[in-house]
């Protein structure tokens, strides 16, 4: 159960942090969705006799059934555009997302010469230590994450939640290790279940480069964490849009809209490339047990 924990998390994880995943339904589905709800498939026999009295007494029915599925519709228009989030979940209001409709083939291209630039150089450059936490809305549901690499290429993943935690260690190329605090032990696992190829050396340095893949939709002022703040926002389809904060001095976070909803917040904590304290993570302590593989 930790482990297909771990490899859901880190997919959504690196899959957000590009906006890199599209979600909502084709146009060919939505005009079919359209179509149903509109009632295109209500048939009308115009050759129909219907008596003077009938006649008033079905237009009357079609009026009021006319009304209340414009109050349905109303009222269900209303609870779509209104924020989806957890009632205990801390969040300022900010501009609608996105910015301004924008058309792909005609959009600005790329993070260089913006500010979002910050984020994505400290965090494609090796070595990296990378601390978090992610919050996914409407659940509520948060994870305080640290993924780091060193320049050899080991790396640290530790995930954290309310129901469990996850540490995965590689001691050395293709190496990996769970990490048991409590019993002091050390497992070895394969590499796909440790997902070497996602959370890997190679992986990282080329994050900037994919980045350079985003479409510049706008910048502006918003409140992240209680500090007044400014924002890029970038997308990847025009379907899901991702905002980063910063200010002169730090990048603080990223959030990630869907339908001008809410879907993901990340509070960062620690993004750098210099953290000699925090180099024993790539050991494994004297004091463990080390298990052979199977």
């Amino acid at each position: 159960m930790k482990r297909t924990k771990y490899l859901v998390s880190i997919i959504i994880i690196l899959s957000l942090i590009l906006s890199l995943t599209a979600c909502g339904k084709s146009e060919k589905e939505a005009e079919e969705q359209t179509d149903i709800l509109s009632g295109a498939d209500v048939k009308t026999d115009l050759s129909e006799q219907v008596s003077a009295n009938e006649l008033s007494e079905k237009a009357d029915a079609d009026k009021k059934a006319d009304e209340k599925e414009t109050k349905e519709s109303v009222s269900s228009t209303t609870l779509e555009s209104a924020p989806v989030l957890a009632p205990d979940f801390d969040y300022e209001e900010e501009p609608d997302s996105p910015l301004q409709e924008i058309t792909i083939s005609q959009a600005e291209q790329g993070v260089s010469d913006r500010e979002a630039l910050r984020f994505f150089k400290t965090f494609s450059t090796i070595p990296v230590y990378y601390a978090y936490k992610s919050t996914i809305l409407p659940e509520n549901k948060s994870q305080e994450v640290i993924i780091s690499i060193d320049e050899i290429g080991r790396t640290y993943t530790k995930i954290e939640s309310e129901s469990d935690s996850v540490e995965i260690v590689s001691t050395a190329k293709d190496v990996y290790y769970e990490l048991d605090r409590e019993n002091k032990t050390a497992n070895p696992i394969s590499k796909e279940v440790a997902q070497g190829d996602i959370i890997s050396k190679d992986v990282f340095e080329q994050i900037y480069e994919q980045a350079e893949l985003l479409y510049y939709v706008g910048s502006g002022k918003a409140t992240f964490g209680g500090r007044e703040v400014e924002f890029e926002e970038y997308t990847k389809d025009n379907k899901t849009f991702v905002r980063y904060y910063f200010d002169q001095d730090s990048v603080f976070g990223h959030r990630t809209f869907e339908n001008n909803q809410l879907k993901l917040q990340v509070v960062i904590s620690a993004l750098k490339n210099y953290f000699p304290d925090q180099m024993d993570i790539f050991v494994i302590p004297d004091d463990y047990i080390i298990n052979k593989a199977n």
